[in-house]
């Protein structure tokens, strides 16, 4: 930092000099070598630039900071040659404390205040800078106070809250998110990297975690296992046989069959499943297990409380309820290790309890189209309990065609107007979508042409 304190400032323009060194000082160990290097590797800027450049200050200033905005002003509004202020490129564009992020380097969900907590050693899931592919890359996280932030959703019913100077990725580049509206389109995940030293944890206590969490009443002394199919129960009872004492009859209502699972105390302790139906998820270390117990977990979690049925025609659809909306989100974000996009909706769920008739929020994941259904089977498998549906979903998803309306590359009109002028005509196999469809071209149909042409440069998809 050059030594603001020898030019002729009065005694508060010093004491916000030090302010601003000691916010940027805080908590960032290489911000004076990062800045060292920008700063002889470029030359000076104009202050009327260095404030309006969104590179330096620019907008965000004064929308997120305008006090201190008047305040450098201010500062600045005197005859000296030269003003130096350092800070740590990119540093400010911020998550919310409670946004839940996967660690795939040690293989758990944490959210961005426990990362702060620890600093660095952490890990994230982030592309290349090509946006070629999604990989585990270590990263380091730092508190940076109070801040305006907006929240980000998409159709999928995925969403996060960002500081308003976060940049989301759009057909055109790079947006911040005070820039976007109602409508536009930005870039997702479509797959998230395994982790890098999966969980070691048996298949018999992934089962398990997975029927109690879908079927399991944990809230009590005593844990019970209510389910219908025999072939669950069986596996749930040779189980906790072989990891407890075995279970004991409770009660037989209607089809259901309610069992007690024994000296099991320590699988409820050691992934704390000691929580009501609508505050159930996934345990965080679970997100660490490899791609075929991950499968196994999701498996057994359907034969509980999923279904996998036909919608209309050919088309069939795989999807489960639940009263937790942590609990969907979780099984929303582990599909995407296999590259599936999910849908998630609320709705209202009727119910009887000691013959009343009453109502909960409950919340519903979808797996639609041929192409994710076909994913679906052969990474979780023929869902255990349902195999015969299963079966006959899998042979219909093999029949028909994809659709584009499941699984798309977000286009508007003008994206695809100034494509099809730049391209051209598609190489076989391949088709512009009509008119009507300009929203929506399929990922197959995109793959095919992005590899036969250049895309534009201005089109970052």
């Amino acid at each position: 930092m050059v030594d603001a304190l020898k030019l002729n400032l009065t005694d508060e323009e010093k004491a916000l000099v030090l302010a601003l060194y000691e916010d940027v000082e805080y908590g960032y160990e290489d911000v004076e070598r990062d800045m060292v290097g920008h700063i002889f590797h470029t030359e000076p800027v104009s202050m009327a630039q260095f404030m309006e450049d969104p590179y330096y200050l620019g907008e965000s200033c004064t929308t997120l900071y305008p006090e201190l905005h008047k305040d450098l002003i201010s500062l600045f509004d005197r005859p000296y040659r030269e003003v130096v202020l350092t800070g740590g490129i990119g540093v400010g564009k911020c998550v919310a404390g409670d946004t839940e992020i996967y660690d795939p380097v040690h293989g758990r969900r944490m959210t961005a205040a426990e990362m702060a907590i620890l600093g660095g050693g952490i890990g994230c899931a982030s592309y290349d800078k090509n946006l070629g592919g999604m990989r585990a890359a270590e990263c380091s996280a730092e508190a940076s106070g109070v801040k305006m932030t907006g929240r980000l959703k998409v159709r999928s019913g995925r969403s996060v809250r960002l500081s308003l100077d976060h940049p989301v990725l759009t057909p055109y580049g790079w947006k911040v998110v005070s820039e976007l509206s109602r409508g536009d389109l930005v870039a997702s995940a479509r797959r998230l990297p395994a982790p890098v030293s999966p969980l070691p944890v048996s298949d018999d206590e992934v089962k398990w975690v997975a029927y109690m969490l879908a079927d399991g009443g944990t809230t009590t002394g005593s844990m019970t296992f209510t389910n219908e199919s025999l072939r669950v129960l069986s596996e749930f009872e040779s189980v906790t046989t072989r990891h407890g004492t075995g279970v004991s009859f409770v009660r037989m209502d209607g089809k259901a069959t309610t069992l007690r699972p024994l000296e099991m105390q320590w699988a409820r302790k050691k992934y704390n499943l000691g929580k009501k139906a609508i505050e159930k998820r996934v345990p965080a270390e679970f997100y660490g297990l490899d791609d075929r117990q991950l499968g196994l977990f999701l498996n057994r979690v359907w034969a509980c409380d999923g279904w996998v049925c036909k919608r209309s025609g050919d088309h069939w659809e795989i999807g489960i309820s639940l009263g937790s909306e942590a609990f969907i989100r979780d099984i929303q974000q582990l599909l995407l290790r296999f590259g599936i996009n999910a849908r998630v909706r609320q709705r209202k769920m009727k119910y009887t309890h000691k013959g009343e008739q009453r109502s909960s929020d409950a919340w519903s994941l979808q797996v639609l189209g041929a192409d994710d259904i076909v994913v679906f089977l052969d990474s979780v498998g023929m869902v255990r309990g349902k195999e015969g549906v299963c079966q006959s979903a899998l042979a219909a998803a093999g029949s028909i065609v994809s659709n584009s309306n499941v699984d798309i590359t977000p286009m508007n009109r003008e994206v695809m107007t100034r494509l099809r002028k730049e391209i051209g005509p598609l190489p076989k196999r391949a088709y512009w979508p009509r008119p009507a469809q300009w929203s929506q071209m399929g990922n197959k149909v995109f793959r095919v042409f992005a590899a036969n042409y250049t895309l534009p440069g201005w089109c970052r998809w």
